[in-house]
């Protein structure tokens, strides 16, 4: 993340796809779904909000099947969700 702050988009998002590969083949669901979102971010921030908005769900997908709805980062990304969906 600290690569897409700096705005090196490249590497951001080589780092994030490298460390979800890692992630899946560990099968580590609460890492995989916080990658996800920094993914999502990484696209908000390049304007990319319907791969944004992708990234987001499958996320939202991963914490609501193994960890539910009252948890921080369910609260996270309906708030990047929200985000993208409400007009400026």
């Amino acid at each position: 993340m600290e690569a897409g702050n700096n705005g090196d988009f490249d590497t951001a998002f080589l780092n994030i796809t490298e460390a979800l590969d890692h992630t899946r083949a560990l099968d580590k669901k609460c890492l995989e779904a916080k990658l996800l979102n920094n993914l999502g971010i990484l696209y908000t921030m390049q304007g990319a909000w319907d791969t944004a908005l992708l990234n987001y769900d499958e996320s939202l997908d991963i914490v609501v099947k193994y960890y539910g709805n009252t948890n921080f980062l369910y609260r996270t990304l309906q708030k990047n969700i929200q985000y993208l969906l409400i007009p400026m």
